[in-house]
């Protein structure tokens, strides 16, 4: 039934009228900006009666304007009426300046000093909630409180600025005809006019790949990566800033500072990690990049492996024989339908098509499914976009899952936008998490969409965000589902990532035509060929870890601090392909402008997953294992530290 709903389009429809995601007062625009201005007085009121249950209290505000914040930030991003993408655009940006007031607001502060937590969510809210406030630095004194303002906001505006620059300097590179030999020739005849050819950057990857010239290869790489003075002074101004606001903050580094609250909690745990990581990785990334130099020599060429030549002979790695697609053998309804039986094998829960009723999605496309628990009944929505628009409409670029709504305890209060979506668990009453996937399949049109490895690999990873918002109950939404430690909240995505790597979880694919099983050695050359120069892409990851916590640690401090000089010493310690000069692409590391000191946090999360799967799941009985996961870890969402969970599972805790 899922796979069939899924896959021919055979979305439950109901002729009643509500509004977006079943609110029955979002029914057109002008709403949203009418419930925010209700919303904005209704904590002017709440802010005066915080006491008691003061950590309750805040929260409860606290969900009360996310709700709405939440919905904002994925309808600016979705939807396909340009009307309610302003208004979602106007109303995230009146609520998210009215949070930042919150988060200085001395009485909240205050009363939350007061406060006295009564149990172990209490207190961990309590702690997440003065940390924020701390943040913001609240309890300095006027002077270096005024300091620290000042500093954020420069940072702010040096990130704005850093990322609206992180482009290559260089626009285009120009070329004879001949020296573009390998590209298409249709593709060189469009680019060249009076015997010149242009190349933008946007093309540089279909350069590197194709072009045998390793001249012309080179050129387009230092383009490529290429920055002017400005791009490097404002970033490395950025670094600076930060640094200072750590020293401002009674700390040697920034990253000594943001760390803190995080599982590493220090510097050295992060840069220990890293480059134990690196020690095991690089004998295997070094091997790749070997098999590369075999290659560049059987094609006559002299010399190391260079950073321009890595993705040309890569692409003779492949084995000439060729593969039978594994697309054949799984459409998106097909893929839905086996998560739905791996959940119910795992935690005891499944995935059910739900009538959706008129108003309730943002465009026709959109399919809701209900998360249904063998014991509980309904846990939680997910509403899935899973199409290109047909249109070329604007929709969020990236895979992805948003939260419009947490789980929490209801006590009392009723929330702005009412929707009938809870449950009674041991007597207590509990809202109901909605969730959205969001993807760029192709539409389907006379035929389901059929789905590559890397798209299903795409749809397990976001479910695994997705179920992690419904597993989890806590009372408070401050610590609901996926809001946990930033370097643990890929955890259970990456989990489902390695559950989608095993041939018989992926055992369910059917040929669309013959109905044939999909083979496990299918399944595994498919498996082998994407995972090629695997070992090196990890030591990249690593290199760009590194050189985060090095942006961020005292080097900053030091007047002379420079940021490509730091690159290239660390990129020639720890790449197979050395540095090359006259590159600049850190000023082009976006995740330094919006995440910075936290990209260590993707490999922190794999460790743990892959520690998860070996130990966890290395029996048959994998619903016993689901069932210790859930306990232990995805129920709590951000209410216990994860450690305490990974212990209980019997994990080895140490780095």
């Amino acid at each position: 039934m899922l796979a069939k709903v899924l896959d021919l389009k055979v979305i439950p429809r109901s002729h009643r009228l509500t509004g977006l995601f079943g609110y029955n007062r979002l029914k057109q625009p002008s709403d949203l900006h009418q419930i925010t201005l209700e919303l904005l007085q209704k904590a002017q009121i709440q802010l005066k009666h915080l006491q008691p249950n003061t950590i309750k209290k805040v929260d409860t505000l606290s969900d009360m304007l996310c709700s709405v914040l939440d919905a904002c930030e994925l309808l600016r991003n979705v939807h396909p009426d340009q009307e309610w993408v302003d208004q979602a655009n106007q109303s995230y940006s009146i609520l998210h300046d009215y949070l930042n007031q919150l988060n200085t607001n001395q009485d909240i502060y205050n009363a939350l000093l007061k406060a006295k937590p009564s149990n172990q969510q209490e207190r961990m809210v309590a702690d997440l909630l003065l940390s924020d406030f701390e943040k913001s630095g609240i309890h300095m004194p006027q002077e270096k409180r005024q300091a620290f303002v000042n500093i954020n906001n420069e940072i702010q505006e040096l990130g704005q600025t850093v990322l609206q620059q992180s482009v290559p300097a260089v626009e285009y590179c120009e070329f004879k005809p001949h020296e573009l030999d390998g590209l298409p020739q249709q593709m060189i005849k469009s680019l060249t006019r009076n015997n010149t050819a242009i190349v933008p950057m946007y093309l540089g990857h279909l350069v590197l790949k194709h072009c045998r010239r390793s001249e012309t290869r080179q050129k387009v790489y230092l383009a490529m990566n290429s920055a002017n003075e400005q791009q490097l002074s404002d970033l490395e101004q950025l670094l600076k800033k930060r640094a200072q606001l750590g020293r401002l903050l009674g700390k040697r580094s920034f990253a000594e500072h943001y760390l803190v609250d995080k599982m590493v909690k220090t510097p050295e745990t992060v840069v220990k990690f890293l480059q134990d990581l690196s020690l095991e990785n690089r004998p295997k990334a070094d091997q790749e990049i070997n098999q590369l130099l075999r290659l560049k020599q059987l094609q006559g060429q002299q010399g190391k492996i260079e950073h321009w030549d890595r993705i040309f002979y890569s692409q003779f790695l492949n084995p000439s024989q060729s593969l039978e697609p594994l697309s054949d053998y799984f459409t998106v309804g097909s893929v839905f339908e086996g998560l739905s039986n791996l959940f119910r094998s795992l935690y005891g829960v499944y995935l059910e098509p739900e009538t959706t009723e008129l108003g309730e999605v943002w465009h026709e496309d959109v399919q809701k499914l209900a998360v249904i628990d063998e014991r509980e009944g309904k846990i939680g929505t997910i509403y899935c976009d899973l199409y290109e628009r047909p249109d070329n409409t604007p929709k969020f670029d990236n895979p992805a899952h948003f939260t419009v709504r947490c789980s929490r305890k209801i006590e009392n209060d009723e929330p702005l936008l009412e929707n009938p979506s809870s449950t009674k668990i041991n007597g207590s009453k509990y809202q109901l998490p909605i969730v959205v996937l969001v993807t760029h399949f192709p539409r389907p049109i006379k035929h389901p969409t059929h789905l590559h490895l890397s798209d299903i690999d795409t749809i397990f990873h976001e479910m695994g965000h997705a179920m992690h918002s419904c597993l989890a109950k806590t009372d408070y939404q401050h610590i609901a589902g996926t809001r946990v430690k930033m370097d643990f909240v890929e955890v259970p995505s990456i989990f489902m990532e390695l559950l989608a790597s095993q041939p018989q979880v992926l055992s369910f694919g059917r040929h669309h035509k013959t109905g044939a099983p999909v083979s496990f050695d299918l399944l595994r050359q498919h498996r082998e060929r994407s995972n090629l120069q695997e070992a090196y892409e990890t030591q990249h990851q690593i290199q760009m870890s590194l050189l985060d916590q090095l942006y961020h640690s005292e080097l900053a401090n030091d007047p002379s601090f420079n940021s490509t000089l730091t690159l290239r010493n660390l990129e020639n310690q720890t790449s197979p392909i050395p540095f090359a000069d006259g590159t600049h692409w850190q000023v082009q590391f976006s995740h330094l402008c919006s995440y910075g000191c936290s990209y260590y946090s993707y490999l922190w999360s794999r460790k743990w997953a892959s520690r998860i799967f070996d130990h966890t799941f290395a029996s048959n009985d994998w619903r016993q294992a689901g069932e210790d996961l859930r306990r232990e870890l995805l129920q709590w969402g951000g209410g216990r530290d994860p450690i305490v969970g990974l212990k209980n599972l019997g994990l080895n805790t140490d780095i």
